[in-house]
């Protein structure tokens, strides 16, 4: 029995797949667009509200070591952070001041890593209790 198609020797051509028009990509850049423009906006999101993320972060570090403490930030950069007039401890009997302090930071991919921390002006007031030194608010973190 003779097939219905008959070939004279040649073979068929393959299907490669579907084929893709100019709709195609066109819809790729418009999705790309919308794309790029939402993470545009949560960059500049996050862009505006680095301060206060910055301070709730400090606050939580703060608050899991228990340590009291007082601080102003006057900048927060992708490179340099900076924190001024921190107290540690009782205000009015500070156990720390410090005038200014300098992240340094260097981008890495995911996490930036901190390079250098620059005091300046810091006063650290200790005191001897029962043969022991003790640098009152501190000591969770000095003596772990």
């Amino acid at each position: 029995m003779a097939s219905d198609i008959e070939t004279d020797g040649e073979e068929a051509p393959q299907r490669r797949g579907p084929r893709l028009g100019p709709q195609f990509g066109r819809r790729l850049w418009q999705v790309l667009a919308v794309v790029a423009l939402v993470a545009a906006v949560a960059v500049a999101v996050v862009w505006t509200q680095r301060e206060r993320i910055a301070d709730d972060y400090i606050q939580q570090i703060l608050t899991e070591s228990g340590i009291e403490a007082s601080y102003e930030i006057e900048s927060i950069g992708p490179e340099v952070q900076v924190l001024r007039n921190i107290v540690i401890g009782d205000p009015a009997h500070p156990d720390a001041t410090i005038e200014r302090v300098e992240v340094i930071l260097s981008p890495k991919l995911g996490m930036p890593q901190m390079d250098r921390v620059v005091v300046h002006q810091a006063r650290l007031w200790g005191r001897v209790v029962d043969g022991k030194i003790s640098f009152g608010a501190l000591d969770p973190l000095i003596f772990t």
